[in-house]
């Protein structure tokens, strides 16, 4: 198929493959939405796709960026990478993503890990621990990222705003599911493999990332055109937060996007059972730029299909309370705009 409509009668497989029309230049993002009905065309099926990897505007005036910030002035390699997690306000010591693999939600109080580019040999630790390299985090009222413009391919960049955010809440919306890019030829079906993309993989032939894809189906100006869309991973763990607050009883660095860190008991529940296990709900957190109407970071809840503002709940130091000292921030990753 090279645009227009592809049908195919009952019961049979639904096959088609998407072209697009020639090349464009590496300055250059072409976007598009695939709607696939079946079941007597009561069930939608939407699939993104996606020509060059350069910054697009999908909906307000900041062109974003197509990966997530690995360490300063460099991104991940593909779109299906999860980056690194950063605290509030250092992009210095950034935790590279092959520590944060599913580790059943363990204590990293004092565990060295390694910090991105791993070639660095450098590592942190969470907490203080004498003859370790602690990684540290502003206070929520700081300056945050502000101060820190990031260079990527020769371009001023810096981290995603608030208002940047709430342009895309806003103007666009938002469809949960897995991210494949050109190292793979099909989808999977082993579940290690859907979510399993990764730069510390051998190979990353048929494997994807889940996370939220963020369109625009009218398009905007000089966004790639109708149904410009970019994509927020969340994690191979599908955790995309390493966490410093309270509700863990005393564990800290903690792989989980939950505020919580067990069973959901209480008789307010009873008949919501979703709320049960929603210490093992999946998602990943977004820093803004800085502080902003009370905001310091984006939530992105896949299990509750969410994009919303996450409030101070990244500074947890107390039972839903935000501290605002140095070193009591979250892990989180990074978007740059432009």
């Amino acid at each position: 198929m090279l645009g227009g409509t592809v049908e195919g009668s009952t019961g049979s497989e639904i096959r088609f493959t998407c072209q697009p029309a020639g090349t464009i230049g590496e300055d250059q993002s072409r976007c598009g939405i695939i709607l696939v009905r079946y079941h007597n065309l009561s069930c939608y099926h939407h699939i993104f796709v996606r020509q060059g990897y350069a910054p697009i505007r999908v909906a307000g005036s900041a062109k974003w960026h197509t990966f997530n910030l690995k360490y300063q002035d460099h991104e991940a390699a593909a779109p299906c990478e999860e980056g690194s997690l950063f605290r509030y306000g250092n992009v210095d010591q950034p935790i590279d993503a092959v520590n944060n693999q599913f580790d059943r939600f363990a204590d990293h109080a004092t565990t060295p890990f390694r910090l991105a580019p791993t070639s660095s040999g450098l590592t942190g630790t969470w907490n203080a621990v004498p003859g370790q390299t602690r990684i540290t985090s502003k206070s929520r009222s700081s300056e945050g990222f502000s101060n820190m413009p990031q260079t990527i391919g020769g371009r001023q960049c810096h981290v995603a705003e608030l208002a940047d955010f709430e342009a895309l809440q806003k103007n666009c919306q938002f469809a949960f599911g897995v991210l494949y890019d050109d190292a793979s030829t099909e989808t999977s079906l082993n579940l290690s493999d859907v979510n399993g993309y990764a730069c510390y993989n051998a190979s990353n032939t048929n494997k994807g990332m889940r996370g939220c894809f963020v369109f625009n189906p009218a398009g905007s100006l000089n966004s790639g055109g109708a149904g410009a869309n970019i994509f927020f991973p969340v994690g191979v763990s599908g955790y995309g937060r390493r966490k410093h607050c309270a509700q863990e009883n005393g564990k800290y660095g903690v792989l989980r996007y939950a505020a919580r860190s067990a069973l959901y008991t209480s008789s307010d529940v009873r008949y919501r059972p979703l709320f049960h296990t929603i210490y093992t709900n999946f998602g990943g957190l977004y820093w803004c730029n800085r502080q902003s109407n009370g905001t310091s970071s984006w939530d992105i809840n896949v299990s509750t299909y969410d994009f919303n503002h996450f409030g101070s709940n990244a500074f947890l130091i107390s039972d839903w309370t935000a501290g605002d000292g140095p070193n009591v921030s979250d892990a989180c990753f990074v978007r740059l705009v432009e």
